[in-house]
């Protein structure tokens, strides 16, 4: 069904399918998963720290879930952020989270406590804006 495509098309496909949301094919995701389990894109299975299935992971984080993002270590002191316990997506980073505004607004090193952010300046832009 899927021959056609190669894995980064297929990929592709599977993140617009999924955006769809509620009108998206259930079946056509499944379906989708399996080939690229199939390929080896995906493992069968969850690294064993992380309790949810591969369809879980796609529902919740996407078609590309099974990869890290940058940056994979802190720019201060050089630890390595990604998270291999439970594994891709998951990163060792802090988010530090605005509640008032209800989103993130700095990644902290949970080494060194150091804002991950280029400039740094998360916190003097929550305060800024908080001020008429």
């Amino acid at each position: 069904m899927f021959e056609q495509l190669d894995n980064e098309a297929l990929l592709s496909a599977l993140t617009t399918e999924r955006s769809a949301f509620t009108r998206s094919d259930p079946l056509l995701l499944r379906l989708m998963i399996e080939e690229l389990i199939r390929r080896k894109v995906y493992p069968t299975d969850t690294v064993e720290g992380n309790p949810n299935s591969v369809v879980t992971m796609v529902e919740g984080w996407g078609a590309r879930w099974h990869e890290w993002r940058p940056p994979f270590e802190c720019q201060h002191c050089h630890c390595d952020l990604r998270d291999y316990r439970t594994g891709p997506p998951f990163k060792r980073e802090i988010a530090v989270t605005d509640f008032v505004r209800d989103h993130t607004v700095d990644y902290r090193c949970p080494d060194c406590d150091v804002s991950l952010l280029a400039g740094a300046t998360a916190w003097k832009r929550v305060l800024d804006d908080s001020d008429p």
